[in-house]
C-alpha cells in the first residue's frame, strides 16, 4: 500500500475520533454548570488550554494525473467562460445592431407615415378635383343635351308643314244670290302636309263678338288631301241663305250689315299631319268683313266686293 493511501486512512480516523469529542464539548457547554469562583491571576486556572492531542494536520497531495485532469478541467472551464464571454459580446453587439436597426425602422416608418399622409392628402385633393370635373362634365353634357334638343326642335319647326288660311276675296254670286268668301289655303312649311281636312262657314254675327262667344266645332267631310310645300288652294265658302236679287247695296243683308251691330264673319278650321306624325296639327281663323263704302265691281260671276278683313284676335290660332 502506498504512502498516499496511509495518509487517507489516518485522516479519516482522526475525523471519526474528533467528531464525538467535539459533540461532547458542545453538550457540556450547553448544560448548566455550577458557578466557579473567580480566582486571581497566576493560578492554575489561568493557564491557556492545551491543544487537542488527537487533532492531526492533514495535507492532501494530488497525483500528476489528477493535477493534469484538474488543469484540463480548469482549461476547459476557461474556454467555456471565454466562449460564453464571446457569445455575450456577440449578443450585445447584435442587440446594439438590432437597436440601431429598430431606430432606423422607426425613422423609416415615420418617413413612410409622412409620405402616406401626403399621398392621402393628394388623393383627397385629386378626388375633389375629379368630383368637380365630373360635375362640370355632367353640366356640360346636360347643356349639350338641351342644346341638341333645342336644335332638333328648331329643325323640326323649320322643316315641318304649316298650313295657313288667308282671305282671298268677297263676291256676291248672282246665280246663287249668296255672298261667298274665297279662302286661300297654303302650305308655307318645307315638308308636305298630309291628311288635310278643311271646314268653314260665313255668317252675319254681332260686332264685336260677345265675350261668351264659343267657337263652333267643325263639321269635316270625308275628303282629305295633301298640300305640298308652297302649294295653294282657293276654297269658296258661301253664306247659308240667299240674298234677294237687285242692287246688292239695297238688299236686306247689306242693309243689316251696314248697321254697326252686324258684320259678315268667316269662321274656318284646317287640320293636318306633318311628316313627324307626333300630333295632329290645327289652324283656325275668324275674320269680320266691313262692307260700308266698299268698292263694287261687276263680273260675269257676280259682284266683287273689295273690302278689308279684320282679324278677331281671340279666335285665330295655329299649332
Amino acid at each position: 500500500m502506498s504512502i498516499r493511501y496511509w495518509l487517507y486512512a489516518i485522516a479519516l480516523g482522526g475525523c471519526l475520533i474528533s467528531g464525538p469529542l467535539r459533540a461532547q464539548e458542545k453538550d457540556s457547554s450547553a448544560s448548566p454548570s455550577p458557578q466557579v469562583e473567580k480566582q486571581p491571576l497566576g493560578k492554575a486556572d489561568d493557564h491557556p488550554a492545551l491543544p487537542d492531542p488527537l487533532a492531526l494536520p492533514v495535507r492532501i497531495i494530488q497525483s500528476e494525473e489528477e493535477v493534469a485532469h484538474e488543469r484540463k478541467r480548469e482549461s476547459s472551464s476557461d474556454e467555456y467562460k471565454a466562449a460564453g464571454l464571446e457569445a455575450q459580446e456577440r449578443s450585445a453587439e447584435a442587440a446594439e445592431k438590432s437597436a440601431q436597426a429598430a431606430d432606423w425602422q422607426i425613422y423609416l416608418t415615420g418617413v413612410q407615415a409622412i409620405f402616406a399622409l401626403i399621398g392621402t392628402a393628394g388623393l383627397i385633393f385629386a378626388l375633389c378635383l375629379s368630383h368637380k370635373a365630373n360635375k362640370a362634365a355632367l353640366r356640360a353634357a346636360k347643356a349639350a343635351e338641351e342644346t341638341a334638343a333645342i336644335t332638333q326642335n328648331t329643325a323640326k319647326k323649320q322643316l315641318q308643314a304649316y298650313v295657313s288660311l288667308a282671305p282671298a276675296g268677297f263676291i256676291y254670286d248672282k246665280y246663287t244670290q249668296k255672298p261667298i268668301i274665297r279662302v286661300e289655303q297654303s302650305n308655307t312649311g318645307q315638308t308636305p302636309a298630309r291628311n288635310v281636312r278643311a271646314w268653314g262657314m260665313v255668317d252675319a254675327l254681332d260686332y264685336p263678338l260677345p265675350p261668351d262667344f264659343v267657337f263652333p266645332e267643325p263639321e269635316f267631310g270625308d275628303a282629305v288631301n295633301t298640300v305640298n310645300p308652297g302649294q295653294r288652294f282657293y276654297i269658296p265658302y258661301e253664306y247659308k241663305t240667299s240674298v234677294p236679287a237687285g242692287d246688292i247695296k239695297s238688299t236686306t243683308i247689306i242693309a243689316a250689315n251696314r248697321e254697326t251691330s252686324k258684320r259678315f264673319y268667316f269662321i274656318g278650321v284646317v287640320e293636318y299631319d306633318d311628316i313627324y306624325g307626333e300630333t295632329r296639327r290645327r289652324t283656325q281663323a275668324c275674320w269680320s268683313i266691313k262692307i260700308q263704302d266698299a268698292d263694287m265691281k261687276e263680273s260675269r260671276w257676280g259682284t266683287i266686293i273689295e273690302t278689308p278683313f279684320d282679324f278677331t284676335g281671340d279666335h285665330n290660332d295655329a299649332d
